[in-house]
C-alpha cells in the first residue's frame, strides 16, 4: 500500500496517508494477495495487492506516486489506484513510469505470472467512504514506454456506492502509446 490506510495493518490504520516509490531499473515483483472478482469489485472496504491513495476517513493531502523502473514484471491479482477520497487537485493516485528510464517496459500479469490475468484493476474507484468533496480521482499513465496487460476486469471512474453523498464525478485515466492491454 502506497498512501493508504486499508493495507493489512495489525497496529490500525492512520489518516491522510500518502507516499511515493521509485521502483529500481529492474524488477520482478510477485504479491500472493488474492482474492475473487466478485470481492474486489464490491464497493466497500477491500484490500488490493497494490494499492495507491485510499484514504477512506480522511483526505490524503498530497499524491501518492508510483514510478516504474526501465524493465518491470508485475504479477499481482489486484491493483486499485485512486480510490476513496481523491481529487484532481491534491489528492489522487498515478502509476507511470519514471521519466529517468529511457525505453521502459512493462509487462503486468495475475500472480502466476505466464499468461494468467489479474484479476482486478481499478482506477478511480470511488467507495462507500467517498464524502461530499471527494471521490476517486486516479491515473496510470504508460505514455513514456511499452506495456504488456492481460487483466480480468478494469474498472475505470466506477461510482461510488448509493449510500455516499458524493454527486462526483469519479475520474479513472489509464492511457498509454504502445503496447497491449487483453
Amino acid at each position: 500500500g502506497i498512501g493508504t490506510t486499508t493495507s493489512p495493518n495489525p497496529g490500525g490504520a492512520n489518516q491522510r496517508e500518502a507516499g511515493i516509490l521509485y521502483l529500481a531499473k529492474s524488477n520482478f515483483i510477485t504479491l500472493n494477495l488474492t482474492d475473487t472478482l466478485a470481492n474486489y469489485s464490491t464497493v466497500g472496504n477491500r484490500t488490493n495487492a497494490i494499492e495507491l491513495s485510499k484514504n477512506p476517513g480522511n483526505n490524503g493531502g498530497i499524491p501518492s506516486l508510483l514510478f516504474l523502473g526501465q524493465t518491470n514484471v508485475i504479477n499481482v491479482d489486484s491493483i486499485a489506484v485512486g480510490r476513496d477520497k481523491n481529487n484532481a487537485g491534491a489528492t489522487y493516485g498515478w502509476m507511470g513510469f519514471n521519466p529517468a528510464f529511457p525505453a521502459p517496459v512493462a509487462v503486468f500479469r495475475g500472480v502466476a505470472g505466464g499468461s494468467s490475468r489479474v484479476t482486478w484493476w481499478a482506477v478511480g474507484d470511488g467507495g462507500a467512504a467517498a464524502s461530499t468533496s471527494n471521490g476517486g480521482y486516479g491515473t496510470n499513465d504508460f505514455t513514456a514506454g511499452t506495456i504488456d496487460v492481460m487483466v480480468e476486469s478494469m474498472s475505470l471512474g466506477r461510482d461510488c456506492s448509493a449510500s455516499s453523498s458524493w454527486v462526483g464525478p469519479n475520474r479513472g485515466v489509464f492511457v498509454f502509446n504502445a503496447g497491449t492491454v487483453d
